[in-house]
Order: C-alpha cells, then structure tokens, then sequence
C-alpha cells in the first residue's frame, strides 16, 4: 500500500511527501522537526487558533495518523 501525504505550502517542509518507504527513523525525525516548528510558530504567533497554526498542526496529525497506521500493520 502507497500512501503519500502532501505537506501544506507554508509548512517548513513543504512540498515534502510522507512516503511509505520513508524508515521509521526518517518518519520520527521529520515527525519531531515538524512538532519543533509548530512549538516555535505558536510562541511567534502567540495563538493557538492562526491560521498557520491550524495548517502545521494538521500535518503533524497527518504524520502521526500514517506513523500509527505503520504501528498497526505491524501488529498484523
């Protein structure tokens, strides 16, 4: 199964895809820098509720829906 997230044009990893080669260190570390920058955008932004916010902390979820989804197939 090819899975392939595309990552918002105002996310410091954008144009970026999560892969379903990508290795699990890979997946994490993005995962992590991604987690990093949102810290560093809300801090910046002073809100929770900016739009640029809701955009990177929708990726991360994506990141974490396809890590979790790798988790479970693994128990399979």
């Amino acid at each position: 199964m090819k899975y392939s997230a595309p990552i918002k044009s105002s996310s410091p990893l954008a144009g970026k895809r999560i892969q379903s080669y990508q290795t699990e260190d890979e997946l994490h570390t993005d995962a992590e820098n991604l987690r990093k920058k949102l810290v560093e955008l809300v801090c910046k932004e002073g809100t929770f509720s900016s739009l640029a916010v809701l955009e990177m902390s929708q990726q991360l979820d994506e990141y974490i829906v396809h890590m979790q989804k790798r988790i479970k197939s693994y128990k399979h």
